[in-house]
């Protein structure tokens, strides 16, 4: 599904955590009481990095963000590895390619900015999965339970090719 012409100007930026997270909350964590926002211990860290689609149209409201730290993948400690969370798209721009055309924007600057980084991973909702393997990740390991969230399971891909081959 293709954007309409209302949406095709959306800007694609590295920023703060705070722009991010009132999304990352609604898409998310809607079970979190009003006035709480979805934080992530690392959201400030240095180490960190956020991006996110951003509508001029609507005030330059976020409608898809997403996070990447410095973290080893659990079943690759001796590779150095990002670790994505909180992969989300506003309800209104669900299934128009915004996930995949946000990730895939994200490769060049995170190569520029972590240059030693093989591969990324993320703990990815099972009704993610899909997804996930759609922008070349593989599921590892077994199902686990995230309370109150609902099974998830480690997926990774390669970040850099050159870097992965060795």
């Amino acid at each position: 599904m293709s954007l309409d012409a209302a949406h095709q100007n959306l800007r694609f930026e590295r920023t703060e955590a705070a722009r991010i997270q009132p999304l990352r909350t609604r898409i998310l964590r809607p079970h979190f009481e009003p006035g709480r926002l979805c934080i992530f211990a690392e959201d400030d860290a240095p180490s960190t990095a956020h991006f996110g689609l951003f509508d001029p149209a609507e005030d330059n409201a976020c409608v898809a963000a997403v996070t990447f730290l410095p973290r080893h993948a659990p079943d690759a400690p001796d590779v150095a590895a990002l670790q994505l969370r909180g992969m989300c798209v506003a309800e209104s721009m669900q299934g128009k390619g915004l996930g995949a055309r946000l990730f895939e924007s994200t490769l060049a600057p995170l190569a520029l900015l972590y240059p030693d980084a093989a591969l990324v991973w993320c703990n990815a909702r099972i009704s993610a999965a899909q997804f996930y393997e759609k922008l070349g990740f593989e599921r590892r390991g077994e199902v686990f339970e995230v309370d109150r969230i609902g099974p998830h399971i480690v997926m990774r891909r390669d970040l850099n090719p050159a870097l992965a081959a060795g």
